[in-house]
């Protein structure tokens, strides 16, 4: 039994994407929304074994989605149960990567008494996501190496292609032949490595602490923190709503 190589990878993903919102309560207990946004993120990809490598790459970034808030109140507390699919493409992703997204929350509403439309509202919860498991793309090979003609790393390749069995040493030294040629700019033609992911959440579940400050009906200015876990998220939110159109 031939012995396969061990190669170690470990990425880091951060994704900045400011979205918009815009939701409608169709009931006083529910309230219906899209998400529609956009942004960049960084991947930074670093290789472990067989050799030490780093490599940060930069892509744009859309999602889209839809979801749905149901809330209540328990004497002077309030509850509410927020789910959405949310969607996100990147550049170098076939197809965009599904994401299921439910959290509950529990806060309190701190009134002001002179003025009735003003109010602070905290809360703590809970969150939870989950996402598609296969993900398939592909990345130009000379995005992920642009400094590639230095030589270095293609040496370090070759002592870990001696390291192997001959029949896998013989399609190794055929990729590294290829990168090479690449990396002395004989013919670096379209190259791209053609990638499938098989992915889970670390962690699916997180702690939410979050506040609003609600300047008036229309205005309200909210924060979120997902703390906890081995995700963390933040959220800033500046809120308008729109009043109803009345009959005269």
């Amino acid at each position: 039994m031939s012995q396969n190589p061990n190669i170690s990878l470990q990425i880091f993903f951060k994704c900045v994407c400011p979205a918009v919102r815009p939701d409608i309560w169709i009931f006083p207990f529910l309230n219906v929304y899209g998400i529609l946004g956009g942004g960049t993120t960084d991947t930074e990809v670093s290789l472990l074994e067989p050799i030490g490598f780093e490599t940060t790459q930069h892509f744009k970034a859309k999602s889209f989605g839809i979801g749905a808030t149901l809330t209540g109140a328990l004497g002077p507390v309030w509850i509410a149960w927020d789910n959405n699919y949310n969607f996100v493409g990147i550049d170098v992703i076939v197809e965009p990567v599904p994401a299921f997204n439910s959290s509950f929350r529990v806060g309190h509403v701190i009134r002001f008494p002179y003025q009735p439309e003003r109010s602070l509202s905290i809360w703590g919860g809970v969150f939870y996501q989950s996402i598609q498991n296969d993900t398939e793309g592909s990345i130009p090979l000379q995005d992920i190496f642009p400094n590639f003609g230095s030589g270095i790393l293609i040496d370090y390749l070759n002592d870990w292609a001696e390291s192997l069995p001959p029949a896998q040493r013989v399609i190794v030294n055929q990729i590294i032949d290829k990168l090479e040629e690449i990396s002395n700019g004989l013919n670096p033609g379209e190259a791209t490595v053609e990638y499938k992911l098989d992915k889970r959440v670390a962690a699916p579940f997180n702690i939410l602490l979050g506040a609003q400050f609600q300047f008036n009906k229309n205005w309200m200015l909210r924060s979120e923190l997902g703390v906890f876990g081995k995700r963390s998220q933040f959220l800033l939110n500046l809120n308008y709503r729109f009043p109803w159109i009345k009959k005269k």
